[in-house]
């Protein structure tokens, strides 16, 4: 089956901070998992003159495969609305789609920089380190999306229908899979209400836990889990801490 790097780039006045080339040292290491890309640049005022950099990197990384951008001015709905037009209003392609962003780029400057280089490359490694096992999962087994940081919270911050998300927003999704669970269970698409539209889809559809969707088996699942960027060295041994000894290699690689 395809499989699809769907990504949102946000393109702003911290463009040539470290935080985007860790994303595109990550988004190269894992190149194979993908057959084709769809990316979406979101763009300031006043920052276009960075697309042809970022255009350039991205084609230098899938040389030899599919690939297409588009760009969008910056609004309120940010990656959201990239979710939107490029996943949600086309589950019925039968194709496994990958869904990231440039996370960390509107607020590098915020918190510490260490927590956000740790949660990034976290979120790539533990969503792509092992594709076959997540096609196996979202193919063959009952499972509709695989991500990581798989996490419950009885208040979230941005809520959801069933109080579930993948903290973070880098997630898997079998589309045609989905789609048909929404007609089986009389599910209409959700709208697009604000730009947390994104982490808040799969928790607004899906609404049995853990059964119908699922991280790697290697994650266990965050409880009521608080501020990531401060603390995400912590969660990511938390949930991961079987495989943490290939993420440290990983990360030590990349950062």
């Amino acid at each position: 089956m395809n499989r699809k790097l769907v990504f949102s780039f946000y393109v702003n006045e911290n463009y040539q901070d470290e935080i985007n080339n860790i994303h595109f040292r990550c988004i190269e290491h894992f190149k194979d998992c993908f057959d084709n890309a769809d990316i979406s640049f979101i763009v300031d005022e006043g920052y276009k003159e960075y697309l042809f950099d970022a255009e350039s990197r991205f084609l230098k990384i899938f040389r030899g495969k599919d690939i297409s951008f588009s760009v969008l001015k910056n609004n309120e709905f940010r990656e959201s609305k990239v979710f939107y037009d490029k996943i949600a209003t086309r589950l019925k392609d039968e194709e496994l789609v990958f869904f990231a962003h440039n996370k960390g780029i509107s607020n590098v400057f915020k918190h510490d920089r260490a927590q956000i280089y740790q949660w990034v490359t976290a979120m790539y490694y533990f969503s792509l380190n092992y594709p076959e096992e997540m096609q196996q999962r979202l193919v063959n087994e009952k499972y509709y999306c695989y991500g990581s940081f798989l996490t419950k919270n009885d208040e979230p911050e941005h809520c959801n229908k069933y109080g579930w998300y993948y903290i973070g927003t880098f997630f898997w999704i079998n589309g045609k899979k989905l789609y048909q669970y929404m007609r089986n269970n009389d599910i209409e698409l959700p709208e697009m209400g604000d730009r947390f539209y994104d982490e808040e889809f799969l928790g607004n559809i899906l609404q049995t836990w853990p059964l119908v969707m699922t991280a790697s088996r290697r994650n266990k699942y965050l409880v009521n889990c608080g501020d990531f960027y401060s603390y995400a060295s912590e969660y990511v041994k938390m949930a991961y801490e079987e495989d943490i000894e290939g993420f440290n290699d990983f990360y030590k690689r990349i950062v």
